[in-house]
């Protein structure tokens, strides 16, 4: 059986239990905004005293021997950098993470959630191959989102015009998931872990997420 343990860590930006308010925090840290930047620090304060006890644990649990990823965004207005993330349970084990924030705008909470799910497809087929050199099997990629438009379009092979300006994240989900290379999955928005990589939690949803996630 393969362990968790085998696969490197891919912190691709920061750890996950905080990722969402250091990337805050390091867009206003410059900016004359001192209550902004105060009330951000704060909070970035808060979480990382809440989880100095919690460690990231690589104990295999009883699921099956595929990769689940939760692809998240948030849209913070047509004129602001959105903020997308996405991260790999395998065997019940966080494996791989990644926030970051990108220079394309979108124009809906839909559109930033569309191009989010492409992103996290485009990186399951990186992971897919090295996992299929490791155990030898083409393991089956779970995706999960909370957004029924996404689910519902992504799933639908004819042209929409919601996503003509999208093709390119359409096409790779859409082929995906009609190969058989990758599942789709709604999960409501109490249930997406991703959601620590790209917005700033309340208390006890950010520690409720954290336990998830450190598998603690």
């Amino acid at each position: 059986m393969l362990l968790p343990g085998l696969l490197p860590i891919w912190p691709l930006a920061s750890e996950p239990v905080c990722s969402a308010q250091k990337d805050s925090l390091s867009l206003i840290i410059f900016s004359n905004n001192f209550p902004r930047v105060f009330n951000s620090l704060q909070h970035l304060l808060g979480y990382l005293h809440n989880t100095l006890d919690k460690k990231l644990s690589l104990t295999p649990g009883k699921s099956e021997l595929n990769l689940e990823i939760y692809s998240d965004a948030s849209w913070g207005g047509k004129l602001s950098r959105l903020a997308h993330g996405y991260l790999g349970k395998l065997l019940d084990c966080t494996v791989t993470w990644c926030s970051k924030r990108l220079v394309t705008v979108a124009s809906s909470t839909f559109h930033v959630k569309f191009m989010a799910l492409g992103i996290a497809a485009q990186y399951r087929q990186w992971i897919q191959h090295l996992l299929q050199e490791i155990t030898g099997n083409m393991l089956t990629i779970g995706l999960k989102c909370d957004n029924a438009s996404c689910m519902k379009i992504v799933t639908d092979c004819t042209s929409n015009k919601r996503t003509h300006h999208l093709d390119r994240e359409f096409f790779i989900s859409n082929q995906l998931l009609h190969n058989g290379l990758a599942t789709l999955k709604w999960v409501c928005s109490t249930e997406m872990l991703a959601d620590v990589l790209t917005k700033a939690l309340g208390s006890q949803l950010q520690s409720t997420f954290a336990n998830r996630l450190l598998n603690s």
